[in-house]
């Protein structure tokens, strides 16, 4: 693990400078789906600068820039590595992180990690790999379909060569370093003792396709709700 060092380094790094430069807003998804299942006093992993104003709320980053802008607003906040949190077992109701699975090094620590503190449920959204084709309704669909169901959709893959680089509109869309999705984090917190609530991949353009269980960890987006047995 130590060998990772640099590489959460440069990922600290990398968003220490994002944060600098751009100001993000919440998006009506988040609004009206992932801060609502938000129960009880809750951590939020990962946060960046996107908080709800809510109370019994904490967030930690990784980016120190991040952290600072958050406790600006007078929301509890502080610097920690997802995958090693400073907090008891148990500590908190509900732990989330949104768009962040993708960007750690240790993606199974980190859920560790988020399973331990959390008293009653996780939430996790992001991206959802399925192999190395991005973009769900396309021509590479059927070949999705078949890694989901015999290879990479039971497993979270390892990018190589991440591209910790910023795109013309300041939108880190090539900094991965994992590739996780909806398939294999729901059996990360079955694993831990979490019941799965809602597993969903097709929120923002073809809901309906949820309900079809061939098809729903198909889609580009997964949004996992684990709550304790």
């Amino acid at each position: 693990m130590a060998g990772d060092d640099w590489l959460v380094g440069s990922i600290r790094d990398f968003y220490d400078v994002y944060h600098r430069h751009r100001v993000r807003s919440p998006d009506r998804w988040m609004q009206s789906n992932y801060w609502p299942a938000f129960r009880g006093c809750t951590l939020e992993v990962g946060g960046g600068t996107l908080f709800p104003r809510r109370e019994a709320y904490t967030l930690v980053d990784i980016s120190m820039v991040a952290v600072r802008r958050v406790a600006s607003e007078s929301i509890p906040a502080l610097i920690a590595d997802g995958a090693h949190l400073p907090f008891v077992n148990e500590a908190f109701d509900t732990v989330a992180c949104f768009d962040v699975l993708e960007h750690v090094v240790h993606p199974v620590q980190f859920l560790a990690e988020m399973c331990r503190m959390a008293r009653w449920r996780v939430v996790v959204a992001g991206p959802n790999y399925v192999g190395h084709h991005p973009g769900g309704m396309s021509r590479y669909l059927p070949l999705r379909w078949g890694e989901f169901l015999f290879g990479a959709g039971n497993a979270c893959s390892r990018f190589s060569h991440p591209h910790l680089v910023f795109d013309e509109q300041w939108r880190p869309d090539r900094d991965a370093v994992s590739a996780p999705n909806a398939g294999w984090v729901a059996k990360q917190l079955r694993y831990r003792g979490f019941r799965i609530s809602c597993l969903r991949t097709w929120e923002t353009n073809y809901p309906w396709l949820d309900f079809i269980p061939g098809l729903r960890c198909l889609g580009t987006f997964m949004f996992v709700v684990g709550d304790k047995r």
